[in-house]
Protein backbone atom coordinates (compact mmCIF):
# COMPACT_ATOMS: atom_id res chain seq x y z
CA UNK A 1 0.00 0.00 0.00
CA UNK A 2 2.72 2.35 1.03
CA UNK A 3 4.28 1.25 -2.55
CA UNK A 4 1.05 2.48 -3.89
CA UNK A 5 1.05 5.81 -2.24
CA UNK A 6 4.65 6.74 -3.59
CA UNK A 7 3.80 6.06 -6.91
CA UNK A 8 0.80 7.99 -6.86
CA UNK A 9 2.17 11.01 -5.22
CA UNK A 10 5.16 10.27 -7.97
CA UNK A 11 2.27 10.74 -10.83
CA UNK A 12 0.64 14.27 -9.28
CA UNK A 13 4.12 15.20 -8.81
CA UNK A 14 5.49 14.70 -12.50
CA UNK A 15 2.21 15.97 -13.90
CA UNK A 16 2.30 19.21 -11.85
CA UNK A 17 5.82 20.10 -13.18
CA UNK A 18 4.28 19.62 -16.71
CA UNK A 19 1.58 21.93 -16.45
CA UNK A 20 3.34 24.41 -19.08
CA UNK A 21 3.52 21.77 -21.87
CA UNK A 22 2.25 22.82 -25.04
CA UNK A 23 -0.90 21.57 -26.27
CA UNK A 24 1.10 18.59 -28.29
CA UNK A 25 3.33 17.33 -25.79
CA UNK A 26 0.26 17.62 -22.98
CA UNK A 27 -1.58 15.02 -25.10
CA UNK A 28 1.71 13.34 -25.81
CA UNK A 29 2.49 12.32 -22.02
CA UNK A 30 -0.86 11.71 -21.49
CA UNK A 31 -0.85 8.99 -24.29
CA UNK A 32 2.53 8.06 -23.35
CA UNK A 33 1.68 7.77 -19.50
CA UNK A 34 -2.14 5.09 -20.53
CA UNK A 35 0.94 3.18 -22.45
CA UNK A 36 3.20 2.67 -19.38
CA UNK A 37 0.47 1.94 -17.26
CA UNK A 38 -1.88 -0.37 -19.22
CA UNK A 39 0.87 -2.24 -20.77
CA UNK A 40 -0.35 -1.29 -24.37
CA UNK A 41 0.88 0.17 -27.68
CA UNK A 42 -1.91 1.51 -30.11
CA UNK A 43 -2.70 -1.47 -32.43
CA UNK A 44 -2.77 0.60 -35.30
CA UNK A 45 -1.26 4.35 -36.16
CA UNK A 46 -3.03 7.32 -35.75
CA UNK A 47 -1.66 10.26 -37.47
CA UNK A 48 -2.83 13.95 -37.88
CA UNK A 49 -6.18 13.78 -39.59
CA UNK A 50 -5.31 15.81 -43.43
CA UNK A 51 -5.55 19.66 -42.96
CA UNK A 52 -8.47 21.13 -44.40
CA UNK A 53 -6.83 23.65 -47.08
CA UNK A 54 -8.30 26.90 -48.00
CA UNK A 55 -9.17 27.20 -51.62
CA UNK A 56 -6.67 29.26 -53.95
CA UNK A 57 -8.28 32.68 -54.75
CA UNK A 58 -8.49 31.95 -58.85
CA UNK A 59 -10.41 28.93 -57.87
CA UNK A 60 -13.68 30.52 -56.69
CA UNK A 61 -13.16 33.88 -59.18
CA UNK A 62 -16.39 35.17 -60.30
CA UNK A 63 -17.06 37.08 -63.44
CA UNK A 64 -19.41 40.11 -63.66
CA UNK A 65 -21.19 42.33 -66.07
CA UNK A 66 -19.45 45.84 -66.39
CA UNK A 67 -22.58 48.44 -67.55
CA UNK A 68 -20.41 51.02 -69.32
CA UNK A 69 -21.38 54.84 -68.57
CA UNK A 70 -18.94 57.20 -70.51
CA UNK A 71 -16.91 60.27 -69.57
CA UNK A 72 -19.42 62.35 -71.23
CA UNK A 73 -22.10 60.74 -69.28
CA UNK A 74 -20.00 61.44 -66.24
CA UNK A 75 -20.41 65.47 -66.66
CA UNK A 76 -24.25 65.19 -67.03
CA UNK A 77 -24.05 63.43 -63.24
CA UNK A 78 -22.58 66.34 -62.01
CA UNK A 79 -25.02 67.33 -59.70
CA UNK A 80 -25.33 63.74 -58.29
CA UNK A 81 -23.19 62.49 -55.84
CA UNK A 82 -23.33 59.26 -57.97
CA UNK A 83 -20.94 60.70 -60.40
CA UNK A 84 -18.50 61.30 -58.45
CA UNK A 85 -18.56 56.92 -57.61
CA UNK A 86 -18.28 56.29 -60.74
CA UNK A 87 -15.67 58.45 -61.39
CA UNK A 88 -13.63 56.87 -58.73
CA UNK A 89 -14.56 53.39 -59.88
CA UNK A 90 -13.55 53.88 -63.55
CA UNK A 91 -10.43 55.25 -62.33
CA UNK A 92 -6.82 53.72 -62.35
CA UNK A 93 -7.17 52.58 -59.03
CA UNK A 94 -10.70 51.55 -58.77
CA UNK A 95 -9.98 49.13 -61.70
CA UNK A 96 -7.29 47.73 -60.28
CA UNK A 97 -8.66 47.71 -56.75
CA UNK A 98 -9.33 44.32 -54.92
CA UNK A 99 -12.20 42.38 -54.37
CA UNK A 100 -13.72 44.22 -51.26
CA UNK A 101 -12.92 47.75 -52.73
CA UNK A 102 -14.98 46.93 -55.89
CA UNK A 103 -17.93 45.58 -53.02
CA UNK A 104 -17.61 49.21 -51.39
CA UNK A 105 -17.98 50.69 -55.41
CA UNK A 106 -21.03 48.77 -56.03
CA UNK A 107 -22.90 49.24 -52.42
CA UNK A 108 -22.01 53.13 -52.93
CA UNK A 109 -23.37 52.86 -56.70
CA UNK A 110 -26.52 50.82 -55.28
CA UNK A 111 -27.25 53.32 -52.66
CA UNK A 112 -26.78 56.46 -54.47
CA UNK A 113 -28.39 55.30 -57.86
CA UNK A 114 -32.06 56.17 -57.10
CA UNK A 115 -31.60 59.90 -56.23
CA UNK A 116 -29.65 60.45 -59.03
CA UNK A 117 -32.03 58.50 -61.62
CA UNK A 118 -35.27 61.07 -59.79
CA UNK A 119 -32.78 64.23 -60.38
CA UNK A 120 -31.84 63.52 -63.81
CA UNK A 121 -35.54 62.42 -64.71
CA UNK A 122 -36.72 65.76 -63.56
CA UNK A 123 -33.79 67.56 -65.61
CA UNK A 124 -35.37 66.06 -69.08
CA UNK A 125 -32.64 63.18 -68.72
CA UNK A 126 -34.18 60.19 -69.14
CA UNK A 127 -32.27 58.68 -71.34
CA UNK A 128 -29.30 58.20 -68.40
CA UNK A 129 -31.64 57.60 -65.47
CA UNK A 130 -32.78 54.77 -67.39
CA UNK A 131 -29.72 53.39 -68.16
CA UNK A 132 -28.91 53.75 -64.41
CA UNK A 133 -31.87 51.89 -63.42
CA UNK A 134 -30.22 49.16 -65.78
CA UNK A 135 -27.35 49.40 -64.35
CA UNK A 136 -29.06 49.00 -60.68
CA UNK A 137 -30.51 46.06 -61.58
CA UNK A 138 -27.69 44.46 -62.94
CA UNK A 139 -25.67 44.74 -59.94
CA UNK A 140 -28.45 43.82 -57.36
CA UNK A 141 -28.65 41.06 -58.95
CA UNK A 142 -24.52 40.40 -59.14
CA UNK A 143 -24.62 41.70 -55.54
CA UNK A 144 -24.33 37.81 -53.61
CA UNK A 145 -21.64 36.95 -55.71
CA UNK A 146 -19.72 40.37 -55.29
CA UNK A 147 -20.09 39.60 -51.79
CA UNK A 148 -18.43 35.93 -52.11
CA UNK A 149 -15.66 37.89 -53.53
CA UNK A 150 -14.75 39.93 -51.25
CA UNK A 151 -15.50 37.68 -48.13
CA UNK A 152 -15.73 33.77 -48.77
CA UNK A 153 -13.18 34.09 -51.67
CA UNK A 154 -11.27 37.05 -50.34
CA UNK A 155 -7.40 36.67 -48.98
CA UNK A 156 -9.12 37.84 -45.52
CA UNK A 157 -11.06 34.59 -44.98
CA UNK A 158 -7.76 32.58 -46.31
CA UNK A 159 -5.39 33.91 -43.78
CA UNK A 160 -8.61 33.31 -41.06
CA UNK A 161 -7.95 29.36 -41.69
CA UNK A 162 -4.78 28.94 -42.97
CA UNK A 163 -2.39 26.99 -41.44
CA UNK A 164 -0.23 28.24 -38.37
CA UNK A 165 3.10 29.11 -38.38
CA UNK A 166 5.09 26.40 -36.41
CA UNK A 167 6.18 28.68 -33.27
CA UNK A 168 2.53 30.34 -33.34
CA UNK A 169 0.79 30.17 -29.84
CA UNK A 170 -2.90 29.73 -29.72
CA UNK A 171 -4.25 30.87 -26.51
CA UNK A 172 -8.38 30.34 -27.04
CA UNK A 173 -10.01 32.49 -24.26
CA UNK A 174 -12.98 33.52 -26.08
CA UNK A 175 -10.84 36.51 -27.78
CA UNK A 176 -10.44 36.04 -30.78
CA UNK A 177 -11.00 39.01 -32.57
CA UNK A 178 -12.38 37.91 -35.81
CA UNK A 179 -15.61 36.27 -33.98
CA UNK A 180 -16.99 40.12 -33.68
CA UNK A 181 -15.92 41.16 -36.85
CA UNK A 182 -17.13 38.14 -38.72
CA UNK A 183 -20.40 38.83 -36.74
CA UNK A 184 -20.10 42.91 -37.85
CA UNK A 185 -19.58 41.64 -41.56
CA UNK A 186 -23.00 39.12 -40.69
CA UNK A 187 -25.09 41.51 -39.85
CA UNK A 188 -24.03 44.24 -42.74
CA UNK A 189 -24.42 41.35 -45.16
CA UNK A 190 -27.92 40.44 -44.18
CA UNK A 191 -28.83 44.44 -44.51
CA UNK A 192 -27.48 44.05 -48.22
CA UNK A 193 -29.36 41.09 -48.98
CA UNK A 194 -32.50 42.72 -47.68
CA UNK A 195 -31.80 46.30 -50.00
CA UNK A 196 -30.10 48.11 -47.29
CA UNK A 197 -27.07 49.03 -48.92
CA UNK A 198 -25.45 51.55 -46.85
CA UNK A 199 -25.18 49.54 -44.05
CA UNK A 200 -21.51 50.16 -43.24
CA UNK A 201 -20.52 53.06 -45.39
CA UNK A 202 -22.10 55.48 -42.88
CA UNK A 203 -19.52 57.92 -43.08
CA UNK A 204 -19.47 57.68 -47.37
CA UNK A 205 -16.50 55.51 -47.24
CA UNK A 206 -15.93 51.42 -47.07
CA UNK A 207 -13.56 52.02 -44.50
CA UNK A 208 -15.40 50.72 -41.73
CA UNK A 209 -15.43 47.08 -44.12
CA UNK A 210 -11.94 47.06 -44.64
CA UNK A 211 -10.96 47.30 -41.60
CA UNK A 212 -13.36 44.49 -40.72
CA UNK A 213 -11.88 42.29 -42.84
CA UNK A 214 -7.98 43.53 -41.79
CA UNK A 215 -9.58 42.02 -38.09
CA UNK A 216 -10.86 38.17 -39.88
CA UNK A 217 -7.59 38.47 -41.25
CA UNK A 218 -5.84 38.11 -37.73
CA UNK A 219 -8.37 35.05 -36.52
CA UNK A 220 -7.03 31.76 -35.43
CA UNK A 221 -9.31 29.52 -37.39
CA UNK A 222 -6.48 27.68 -38.44
CA UNK A 223 -5.30 27.20 -35.23
CA UNK A 224 -8.48 25.78 -34.03
CA UNK A 225 -8.20 23.52 -36.85
CA UNK A 226 -4.94 22.38 -36.20
CA UNK A 227 -5.68 21.67 -32.25
CA UNK A 228 -8.34 19.69 -33.26
CA UNK A 229 -6.10 17.41 -35.40
CA UNK A 230 -3.82 17.04 -32.39
CA UNK A 231 -6.35 15.81 -30.11
CA UNK A 232 -8.30 13.81 -32.86
CA UNK A 233 -5.05 11.91 -33.57
CA UNK A 234 -3.89 11.38 -29.60
CA UNK A 235 -7.41 10.66 -28.67
CA UNK A 236 -7.69 7.72 -30.67
CA UNK A 237 -5.06 6.33 -29.66
CA UNK A 238 -5.35 6.73 -25.86
CA UNK A 239 -8.89 5.15 -26.68
CA UNK A 240 -7.22 2.19 -28.75
CA UNK A 241 -5.00 1.19 -25.88
CA UNK A 242 -8.34 1.62 -23.33
CA UNK A 243 -9.93 -0.54 -25.27
CA UNK A 244 -7.46 -3.12 -25.67
CA UNK A 245 -7.58 -3.67 -21.80
CA UNK A 246 -11.48 -3.63 -21.60
CA UNK A 247 -11.66 -6.54 -24.31
CA UNK A 248 -8.44 -7.93 -24.09
CA UNK A 249 -6.59 -8.87 -20.52
CA UNK A 250 -9.14 -7.51 -17.68
CA UNK A 251 -7.37 -4.64 -15.61
CA UNK A 252 -9.53 -6.17 -12.99
CA UNK A 253 -10.51 -9.44 -12.46
CA UNK A 254 -13.81 -7.78 -9.94
CA UNK A 255 -15.29 -4.76 -9.48
CA UNK A 256 -12.81 -3.73 -6.59
CA UNK A 257 -9.74 -1.06 -6.93
CA UNK A 258 -6.04 -2.61 -7.64
CA UNK A 259 -3.60 -0.32 -7.19
CA UNK A 260 -3.27 -0.24 -11.00
CA UNK A 261 -6.75 1.05 -11.18
CA UNK A 262 -6.32 3.77 -8.91
CA UNK A 263 -3.10 4.77 -10.75
CA UNK A 264 -5.06 5.41 -14.08
CA UNK A 265 -7.82 6.60 -12.48
CA UNK A 266 -4.89 9.29 -10.57
CA UNK A 267 -3.93 9.54 -14.38
CA UNK A 268 -7.12 10.32 -15.80
CA UNK A 269 -7.93 12.81 -13.03
CA UNK A 270 -4.62 14.68 -13.53
CA UNK A 271 -4.02 14.87 -17.23
CA UNK A 272 -7.09 14.23 -19.00
CA UNK A 273 -9.80 16.16 -16.52
CA UNK A 274 -7.19 18.51 -14.99
CA UNK A 275 -4.86 19.24 -17.92
CA UNK A 276 -6.53 18.75 -20.98
CA UNK A 277 -10.19 19.13 -20.57
CA UNK A 278 -9.95 22.78 -19.36
CA UNK A 279 -8.15 23.63 -22.63
CA UNK A 280 -10.30 21.49 -24.56
CA UNK A 281 -13.54 23.37 -22.94
CA UNK A 282 -12.00 26.69 -24.29
CA UNK A 283 -11.27 25.57 -27.55
CA UNK A 284 -14.20 24.32 -27.42
CA UNK A 285 -16.23 27.05 -26.62
CA UNK A 286 -13.97 29.13 -29.97
CA UNK A 287 -15.11 26.64 -32.22
CA UNK A 288 -18.70 27.38 -31.50
CA UNK A 289 -18.18 30.84 -31.47
CA UNK A 290 -16.10 30.49 -34.68
CA UNK A 291 -18.85 27.91 -36.00
CA UNK A 292 -21.78 30.25 -35.43
CA UNK A 293 -20.05 33.72 -36.67
CA UNK A 294 -19.01 31.99 -39.64
CA UNK A 295 -22.17 30.23 -40.48
CA UNK A 296 -24.31 33.30 -40.32
CA UNK A 297 -22.37 34.53 -43.20
CA UNK A 298 -22.38 30.84 -45.17
CA UNK A 299 -25.62 29.95 -45.27
CA UNK A 300 -27.51 33.00 -46.01
CA UNK A 301 -24.83 33.57 -49.04
CA UNK A 302 -25.33 30.35 -50.79
CA UNK A 303 -29.08 30.88 -50.16
CA UNK A 304 -29.05 33.82 -52.40
CA UNK A 305 -26.46 32.52 -54.93
CA UNK A 306 -27.18 30.78 -58.40
CA UNK A 307 -24.43 28.97 -57.79
CA UNK A 308 -20.97 28.37 -55.05
CA UNK A 309 -18.21 27.48 -56.31
CA UNK A 310 -17.79 23.65 -55.56
CA UNK A 311 -14.12 24.04 -54.47
CA UNK A 312 -15.27 26.38 -51.50
CA UNK A 313 -18.42 24.18 -50.69
CA UNK A 314 -15.78 21.22 -50.49
CA UNK A 315 -13.28 22.93 -48.39
CA UNK A 316 -16.23 23.94 -45.97
CA UNK A 317 -17.16 19.91 -45.44
CA UNK A 318 -13.74 19.08 -44.76
CA UNK A 319 -13.82 21.44 -42.11
CA UNK A 320 -17.00 20.59 -40.68
CA UNK A 321 -15.94 17.05 -40.97
CA UNK A 322 -12.66 17.87 -39.03
CA UNK A 323 -14.34 19.69 -36.19
CA UNK A 324 -17.37 16.86 -35.82
CA UNK A 325 -14.35 14.29 -35.76
CA UNK A 326 -12.66 16.06 -33.08
CA UNK A 327 -16.07 15.98 -31.10
CA UNK A 328 -16.76 12.46 -31.70
CA UNK A 329 -13.33 11.86 -30.72
CA UNK A 330 -14.16 13.35 -27.20
CA UNK A 331 -16.84 11.09 -26.21
CA UNK A 332 -15.88 7.82 -27.40
CA UNK A 333 -12.93 8.11 -25.04
CA UNK A 334 -14.90 9.11 -21.63
CA UNK A 335 -16.66 6.06 -22.84
CA UNK A 336 -14.09 3.84 -23.12
CA UNK A 337 -12.14 5.55 -19.98
CA UNK A 338 -15.32 5.05 -17.96
CA UNK A 339 -16.09 1.63 -18.98
CA UNK A 340 -12.38 0.63 -17.57
CA UNK A 341 -13.12 2.44 -14.11
CA UNK A 342 -16.65 0.64 -13.78
CA UNK A 343 -15.04 -2.59 -14.48
CA UNK A 344 -12.47 -1.91 -11.57
CA UNK A 345 -15.90 -0.35 -9.38
CA UNK A 346 -15.02 3.31 -9.92
CA UNK A 347 -16.01 6.17 -11.06
CA UNK A 348 -14.65 8.88 -13.13
CA UNK A 349 -15.51 11.33 -10.13
CA UNK A 350 -15.72 8.64 -7.19
CA UNK A 351 -13.30 8.30 -4.20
Amino acid sequence: MKRATLGLLALLSLVACSASDSWTEGWQAYTDGLTRLLDREAQQPHPLPPFPHYPRGKAMAQQFSSPDINLLEFLRLGRCKLGQTLAQRNSILGKHGDAASLLVFDLQFLSQVDNCAISLAARDQHALADALLRAKKVKAQELPRRIFAASLAGAEFRELWSPPEQRQTYQPNGEDVAVAALQRWATWQAQWLAGNWSAGLEDGSGDALLTTLGEIRQGQGGQLLQAQRIAVSHLQRASDILQQRLHGRPLCLKPQPTPKANHLRALLQARFVGELQPRAARINRHQQQLNAAIAAIELPLFDAMEAVATEYLTWRSQRVALLEQATQAYREHVASASALLKQCGLSPGGN
